[in-house]
């Protein structure tokens, strides 16, 4: 369809127009989110069928891991909301994502790829030197494991937490 429509075999890209394009942001707290069009800059409309205006509107996103595995997708309705978004777990092992939206008018569009850092892992030990020890182990990075080591004085923080 995106061949014999728009007269393109590949889907179009952020140099066709930044307000097709999905663009993903990895969120701290374990999912991921999507918005069509770019924050601070054109943003795709949903317009339904008014009977003033032709309907314009994102009727699909999905998202691909680096194994061109289908990770999340959601139909959109363009009723009641102005803008393209979706939000949904940070698959578990993936290393990067991509996202896809399909408009009613223009065709498909692809998003940039987008890196995701595997969650810090937190490791809390008492040691014999009456001392609470957090050690933070980083997910590695091009190959590399860094471990950070933080130890803190049990009596510092109830000095801490007495002072409140």
């Amino acid at each position: 369809l995106q061949a014999q429509v728009f007269e393109s075999e590949m889907p179009f890209t952020e140099a066709d127009g930044e307000k097709h394009v999905p663009y993903i942001t990895v969120n701290e707290d374990g999912t991921s989110s999507i918005l069509v069009g770019k924050v601070g800059g054109p943003i795709h409309p949903m317009n339904g069928s008014d009977g003033e205006t032709a309907p314009h509107w994102i009727t699909e996103i999905y998202v691909v891991d680096q194994d061109g595995k289908i990770v999340a997708m959601k139909s959109l309705d363009p009723t009641g909301v102005t803008e393209a978004t979706m939000t949904f777990d940070t698959p578990e092992g993936a290393t990067t994502m991509q996202a896809y939206s399909w408009c009613n008018i223009h065709g498909l569009y692809e998003g940039p790829v987008t890196e995701v850092e595997a969650p810090a892992e937190v490791e809390i030990t008492e040691e014999a030197t009456d001392a609470d020890a957090v050690t933070v182990k980083e997910a590695p990075s091009s190959g590399t494991a860094a471990v950070v080591s933080l130890s803190v004085i049990a009596s510092a923080l109830t000095l801490t937490a007495l002072e409140m």
